[in-house]
């Protein structure tokens, strides 16, 4: 399975504030152009020249008749060319598609769309006639360079931005270790030449190799392009996986690829820590994506998104470092039920999955990486990571460091700012002791001035106990303090960095507009002197370990930090009085006790806690409380949860949530159905509404404008985890097509029950001619992706599917939670 996602347009609202931004760094800290026309040119100053010879350029623009011609050079500050990217931009602040031939000097140039990379920082490039703001940058840490162009047919205009480094990463190099290549990975649009380029272009200086079940090795095309010296790479593999998807590294290039059929992490995470390298390194584990639906491997392996924790034979705990931040947009790090925006198809927070396995006294490093399948569309090296280094020199770094470097988590992830910080002298990774509880934290914020940085969090065991203000401003060094912190118990701490102006156009909006984020790895801290670390959670089950009264706790519990009581609702479940303070905490001001709350009372499991439940349930704020919430019911005995669950999928509820309810259901997928297809998808746009004849004709007959494979229905069973592929009505030929399934639901009388469904690609769902279901988006299929309510009749109801199928898997998964329903294919 890909993950694959459609690209929606960008958010328009961000433009103007950042181009604001664009506007105040180049007029302070950037060095313009400086070489210019004469002013004999007129209203076109960039313009050196009229109709020179474009064939000395590199023709980016294709087949157009006279174009105009750029003469670059990308210099550093000692005027020196050096590798960087030049992004176009239209009049109106969009990405026109300038240059169709991505082959026009492949061996120093990226390109794609509105964007260049060059190896080399000098050229000359064919662009189409227009007015355009070209826009120079190299990575987050340097400055950028913009300039008006009005070109004309035949101009040749010249562009030599000087790009400063503007903030100080010495003794730091930074690295993005989830990468991919067409050539390899088999989707997405970059081959190995131009991710090698567009890296170095980026400034990124140590890359992970990771395609799709496949040992990818970057050194070869690095020879190949003279650029050994200009950036470390390492052998890895996404090993992709029904359980979820995990980057490993380093790897031998030449060794066998890791077996991607494990349905269970045990196994497969001793296969990887068994794999061999030069370096001698037992190879890092990476959870990639863990929440991202359909390949989450916290979902997979039953990892509880509120207490973090997994009973599940599937879970395997000897991973090293979690992927908080995934592509561009750093998806991952915001709740889906705490924010306005787009979360895409992560279910849950994973930073707040982070903060569930630090507080069980796990020591994971926070990554965050680009997942770049493209050249443009998701850009390499953001978000990235930094960690110390004992060298500066991007072709001296050394992997096994890397390696220390990440098992010490000694290292921060970001999309834009650089954060240094240390408590009590001790940097992240560490550990120290506060004495009498008072510690001190030291500070500091560099961004670069077409960063924004708005804010820094300071979290305790989860908590953010407070937040420092950063002023306005394009300074390099944005906050520089000392903070005084108080502790009352041992703790970890960490930092969260964040900004509220988007970075595009460096960074263009996708399906959300890139903000400006930071996640720092901890320090822990020893407050009661006793030379070990006690984890919140071993803490509160001290605490409830022996005899107690419960009219004395509840005043101590209410003066805790939220996850303190948080952790307290989870362990005191088996001592007298505790349905009292479960009550109580279910009506907690934070949500993530009243969340702990919640499975506390599923694991009391007292009858008399139902009505409490029920009254949360008509009060619940939000789609994750309430779904913690039924589970704790059923857990009290309401079995029959099935119409309240269907009244709350009627009113909206997010169907993601649902996953979490699914063992709580009779009923089961149906796995028999008649098939037909394979026929031409005519895309995203249409494939809805336009019919082939199973729509209006549900009669046992052929069908006209088959592809190929069968014109009539044939029978086609599910695999054994549900999932129909429809693959095999025409194996050879099931990309851009559509397939329809049809099967009898027989009910035993008139009545409601809910249903889910999941495909990959797109679908419809139909029942006795109605229209239930419609999804013309491209993704994996999810079993849970859809939860929707079947009014069946009694007796034989039709039930009606199709799938639109783009690339990748082919199929859908169905299932009827009512064990009073049959399926049947009929006559």
């Amino acid at each position: 399975m890909r993950k694959i996602r459609p690209q929606r347009r960008a958010c328009e609202s961000t433009v103007e504030n950042t181009m604001r931004r664009l506007a105040t760094a180049a007029a302070g800290l950037i060095t313009l152009p400086v070489a210019m026309a004469p002013d004999a040119f007129g209203a076109h100053p960039d313009v050196v020249g009229h109709h020179a010879d474009a064939s000395r350029a590199a023709p980016t623009a294709g087949d157009i008749a006279d174009p105009a011609v750029v003469r670059f050079r990308i210099l550093d500050a000692e005027g020196r060319p050096t590798a960087g990217r030049l992004t176009f931009i239209g009049a109106d602040g969009g990405r026109p598609s300038l240059f169709p031939n991505v082959d026009a000097d492949p061996d120093d140039l990226a390109v794609r769309r509105n964007v260049i990379y060059s190896l080399s920082g000098e050229g000359a490039i064919t662009v189409p006639a227009g007015r355009y703001t070209l826009l120079a940058s190299k990575g987050l840490e340097y400055g950028i360079a913009t300039r008006e162009l009005m070109l004309e047919a035949g101009d040749v205009a010249r562009f030599e931005p000087r790009l400063a480094r503007e903030i100080d990463t010495s003794g730091w190099i930074s690295g993005d270790f989830h990468l991919h290549t067409l050539t390899y990975s088999g989707h997405g649009d970059s081959n190995l030449p131009e991710r090698v380029i567009s890296l170095i272009g980026e400034g990124v200086e140590f890359a992970v190799a990771t395609d799709h079940n496949h040992n990818t090795d970057y050194a070869p095309t690095m020879r190949e392009l003279g650029a050994e010296r200009r950036l470390t790479a390492v052998v890895g593999n996404e090993v992709s996986t029904p359980v979820g998807h995990f980057n490993a590294f380093p790897l031998d290039p030449g060794a066998r690829v890791i077996p991607s059929r494990a349905m269970s992490a045990r196994p497969l995470f001793a296969i990887i820590r068994s794999e061999r390298n030069a370096f001698g390194i037992t190879p890092i584990i990476q959870l990639n994506h863990p929440r991202w639906s359909g390949i989450d491997y916290f979902t997979q392996a039953g990892l509880d998104p509120i207490t973090g924790e997994s009973a599940s034979e599937r879970y395997s705990s000897d991973f090293d470092t979690i992927e908080i931040f995934n592509e561009n947009e750093g998806w991952g790090y915001f709740d889906p039920a705490e924010t306005a925006w787009n979360t895409d198809s992560n279910t849950h927070s994973v930073l707040r999955d982070w903060f569930n396995l630090l507080n069980q006294g796990h020591r994971y490093a926070a990554v965050g990486n680009s997942d770049s399948h493209h050249v443009e569309s998701e850009m390499a090296g953001y978000p990235r990571n930094y960690m110390p280094s004992p060298t500066d020199d991007p072709g001296m770094i050394d992997p096994v460091d890397v390696a220390a470097k990440l098992r010490g988590r000694q290292v921060f992830t970001t999309i834009g700012p650089f954060v240094e910080y240390a408590l009590n002298g001790v940097p992240m990774g560490g550990q120290t002791r506060a004495r009498d509880g008072l510690a001190e934290l030291a500070i500091r914020v560099q961004a670069a001035s077409w960063v924004d940085c708005d804010r820094v969090k300071i979290v305790v065991n989860g908590d953010v106990v407070d937040v420092i203000d950063v002023g306005q401003s394009t300074d390099r060094v944005r906050l520089d303090v000392v903070y005084p912190l108080r502790l009352e118990h041992d703790s970890w701490v960490s930092l969260l960095v964040e900004g509220d102006d988007p970075l595009a156009p460096v960074v263009h909006d996708q399906d959300r507009p890139i903000l400006p984020l930071a996640v720092l790895n901890p320090v822990w801290v020893d407050v009661d002197g006793d030379g070990a670390w006690t984890s919140p959670r071993e803490r509160a089950r001290e605490r409830v370990a022996g005899a107690f009264e419960l009219s004395r706790l509840l005043p101590e519990i209410a003066r805790q930090r939220p996850a303190e009581r948080a952790m307290l609702a989870l362990e005191i479940v088996d001592k007298p009085g505790a349905d009292r303070l479960i009550m109580a905490l279910l009506d907690d001001e934070d949500r993530g006790v009243r969340l702990a709350a919640a499975r506390g009372a599923e694991r009391l499991a007292k009858a008399g806690l139902r009505r409490a439940i029920r009254a949360a349930i008509r009060d619940a704020g939000d789609d994750r409380f309430r779904v913690a919430l039924v589970r704790a019911l059923h857990a009290c005995g309401e079995t029959d949860i099935g119409p309240l669950v269907a009244s709350m999928v009627e009113a909206g509820l997010d169907a993601r949530y649902l996953t979490e309810l699914h063992h709580l259901f009779s009923g089961a997928f149906v796995t028999s159905f008649r098939a037909v297809g394979v026929f031409p998808n005519p895309g995203r746009d249409r494939f809805a509404d336009t019919p082939f004849g199973p729509e209006t004709d549900p009669g046992d007959t052929s069908y006209a404008g088959v592809r190929s494979g069968s014109p009539s229905w044939v029978p086609i069973r599910s695999d054994e985890r549900g999932f129909v592929d429809l693959r095999a009505l025409s194996a050879q030929d099931s990309q851009d097509a559509v397939a329809y399934a049809a099967c009898l639901l027989v009910s035993p009388d008139a009545r409601e029950a809910l249903f889910t469904f999941g495909s990959d690609d797109g679908a419809v769902v139909w029942l006795n001619g109605e229209r239930l279901y419609v999804d013309a988006r491209a993704h994996g299929a999810d079993p849970l992706q859809h939860v929707g309510v079947l009014r069946l009749a009694p007796g034989e109801n039709r039930l009606l599917i199709k799938v639109g199928n783009g690339g990748g898997d082919f199929g859908f998964y169905f299932r009827v939670l009512d064990a009073d329903v049959a399926a049947t294919v009929g006559g």
